[in-house]
């Protein structure tokens, strides 16, 4: 009796793991950004513009309005790229898609999203660091420093990463240096975590 009380306890107890990781799974991938999570304005411009612009994918219109499953390598994929090469009028909208996967990045997407967070932040480091005087992007620092130092893994790659941010910053946007050196100090402190 003992023995068919604790299979029965054991499978039910099993079941009902499984259903709640199953659950869990499901709400985490289905959903990018929540209704609640919505922005009116982004970088001094009306979310209108961004939805209603031509040269903004339609992957991205709906990762933002919330019906993206981002468990799904191509979408991802996709999302990254149109950062990469989107003009620069529509790139606060792209980095804001971004900056929420990294937020909700999870264990599988971690490795694609470090490489992704190191390579924006190479390509546009003036971009980068101003968003983070933009009301409506919050930069989680953390997540992002320990994924690029974890991208990054050993000093020879950190120094050619820091270089080449160096360089385009101080040619280009060199009031943002003082926040350039803070951060870079967490990345180097985060490399190969």
């Amino acid at each position: 009796m003992k023995k068919l009380f604790l299979l029965v306890f054991l499978t039910s107890f099993s079941f009902g793991i499984f259903a709640q990781t199953v659950h869990i799974q499901n709400n985490a991938t289905s959903i990018f950004l929540k209704k609640n999570n919505w922005v009116d304005v982004l970088h001094g411009k009306p979310i209108n513009y961004y939805l209603s612009n031509q040269n903004v994918d339609a992957l991205s219109k709906k990762a933002f309005l919330g019906n993206l499953d981002i468990s799904k390598e191509c979408n991802f994929t996709v999302l990254f790229d149109s950062l990469l090469a989107c003009k620069s009028d529509c790139r606060p909208f792209y980095f804001y898609i971004f900056n929420e996967l990294v937020e909700r990045s999870d264990d599988k997407l971690t490795e694609r999203v470090s490489e992704m967070c190191t390579q924006f932040v190479r390509q546009y480091p003036c971009e980068f660091f101003s968003y983070f005087d933009e009301p409506e992007i919050t930069i989680n620092a953390v997540k992002w420093t320990t994924y690029i130092g974890g991208n990054l893994k050993d000093k020879n790659n950190y120094i050619e990463f820091k270089n080449s941010v160096d360089l385009k910053l101080k040619t280009v946007c060199p009031n943002l240096l003082d926040l350039w050196k803070s951060f870079q100090n967490e990345v180097r402190m985060c490399l190969g975590r």
